[in-house]
């Protein structure tokens, strides 16, 4: 049996804001707390920067949690830069820092480093993506990789959660 380790999105950040953390769902709280002391929730840093560009006030939350936030490493960026020449039409030229490259890098690079332990950890994405089909560039970015990618409501049943 796997255990999973959760690479969110900002998508995936916001929403948990939205619909658990500004409506003080203790039980939701609890629960992400625990994923991240566990090392089970990563947030590349990119992530962080955007959700700092916005106006979610979750940047509070994010900051007193710095334990779940990963730097760029020589590998993410290796991948990242791939990905992003691969597929340059999906990612805007205007803005540097793109998150969605560096949150799947993120995810390879954990899945990679993982596969020959003695656990079964699989990092999956966590993103809140439209389901129309122009709009599923990380899912599909993702089965290009062997990664999973999946929503809030998903993981919350994988971790039986009864939210």
């Amino acid at each position: 049996m796997n255990t999973y380790i959760y690479c969110f999105d900002t998508s995936s950040v916001i929403e948990l804001n939205r619909k658990f953390f500004q409506k003080k769902s203790l039980d939701v709280i609890q629960n992400i707390e625990a994923l991240i002391n566990s090392g089970r929730l990563i947030i590349h840093e990119i992530v962080v920067k955007e959700i700092r560009s916005g106006k979610d006030d979750i940047i509070k939350w994010v900051n007193k949690n710095p334990i779940a936030v990963r730097k760029i490493d020589q590998d993410q960026w290796n991948l990242a830069q791939r990905i992003i020449q691969n597929h340059q039409s999906w990612f805007p030229s205007s803005k540097e820092e793109f998150a969605d490259p560096w949150v799947i890098a993120l995810a390879a690079i954990e899945n990679d480093r993982n596969k020959d332990t003695l656990f079964n950890y699989v990092c999956v994405v966590v993103a809140e993506e439209s389901q129309k089909k122009e709009r599923l560039k990380m899912r599909t970015i993702c089965q290009e990789y062997s990664i999973e990618c999946i929503n809030l409501e998903e993981m919350f049943r994988r971790e039986n959660w009864n939210i």
